[in-house]
């Protein structure tokens, strides 16, 4: 007569099929997971891509030519409005962009509301920090005083530290393409600006957009 239970077979089996079982199980969870963190990666990367798009084109927005200010003592010409710099680093496109703009400052903290200057520089710029390595950096300046890239007391941000490119392209009176922008003479009919966000498992998100100056602004604006 048979004794109840599982023969050793019987056990070594059923172990061998909940194992399979399991296997399987986890080799679906853990592709789960993975694809979950790879989603989430590049929500965010493309969260971030578009708040420096959102930032740049609001600037870019508010852009204004100063014609008083640009014509500086014993003729000399000063930039004015946009100032930018095509520059390649590394293989990769890191221009610099500096702004005189007509808006109330998006950083600014050392003045009541109230007094916020709404005339101020702005300057976005790639730099390299020996502890923290790559950053994007935005500047805001509220004294339209000297240099447009530089000088008076500012306010510096680092926005991102993984857009790894900045591609600006301007649009003279022709709309021909130009890769700087000399400040000089008053806006760009438009700009064509190409931004890249490179996360840290390789993923790379790009954000590509134009914005048309004139005739809203150019260099019919006084002040």
């Amino acid at each position: 007569m048979r004794r109840g239970g599982f023969t050793l077979i019987e056990l070594l089996i059923s172990l061998t099929l909940f194992g399979a079982v399991t296997a399987l199980l986890l080799g679906g969870y853990f592709q789960f997971q993975g694809q979950s963190s790879r989603m989430s990666k590049t929500i965010h990367l493309r969260q971030e891509l578009r708040n420096l798009e959102s930032l740049i084109r609001a600037d870019l927005t508010e852009a204004v030519y100063l014609e008083n200010y640009a014509k500086g003592a014993e003729g000399e010409i000063r930039p004015s409005g946009i100032l930018a710099m095509d520059l390649m680093e590394g293989g990769f496109n890191r221009d610099q962009l500096h702004l005189q703009v007509h808006s109330r400052g998006q950083f600014f903290t050392g003045f009541k509301l109230a007094y916020n200057p709404e005339l101020f520089e702005v300057s976005y710029y790639f730099e390299t920090n020996p502890q923290t390595g790559l950053g994007f950096y935005r500047r805001e300046a509220y004294f339209i005083d000297g240099p447009l890239d530089e000088g008076g007391d500012a306010i510096v941000h680092q926005l991102s530290k993984r857009l790894t490119q900045m591609n600006l392209t301007f649009f003279d009176d022709q709309n021909q393409p130009q890769k700087d922008w000399p400040g000089k003479g008053g806006l760009p009919l438009g700009v064509e600006v190409e931004l890249t966000l490179e996360g840290e498992d390789g993923t790379s998100q790009t954000s590509h957009f134009v914005i048309n100056l004139r005739p809203a602004m150019g260099p019919g604006v006084r002040f």
